[in-house]
């Protein structure tokens, strides 16, 4: 495995790991209604701050990877955020995923893994 391709796979893994993070510092969020704007920036949730956190080292290291290779080539692999968050959502958080999303999730693997071909070699 090349280093563009580990780059690119890291990446897909923080924004993975940043979605599933904000999703769970979402719901623990109070109605904005019953709570007033203090003490709601003070009690902002951990795992809101580190998904935010691991968005924005996800994109620093995007951005390097973008200094070393096509922006063709780079920007399908974020395909795979889609489809890791799907599956993960569904085994880790519970949620209801209809047969539709599974298949259309299987067609993302499909086509990142035939732009990953380029990549590879």
């Amino acid at each position: 495995m090349n280093r563009i391709l580990l780059q690119l796979l890291v990446v897909v893994v923080l924004n993975t790991s940043a979605q599933l993070l904000l999703k769970l510092g979402a719901d623990s969020i109070p109605s904005f209604s019953q709570v007033s704007p203090v003490s709601f920036a003070t009690s902002i949730p951990i795992p809101l701050v580190a998904g935010i956190l691991l968005y924005g080292f996800s994109l620093v290291l995007y951005v390097v990877t973008l200094t070393e290779t096509n922006l063709s080539v780079a920007f399908p692999f974020l395909g795979l955020t889609y489809a890791l968050v799907v599956l993960t959502s569904a085994f880790l958080l519970g949620e209801q995923v209809d047969t539709m999303t599974f298949v259309g999730t299987f067609l993302i693997f499909v086509g990142v893994s035939l732009v990953g071909v380029d990549v590879g070699s």
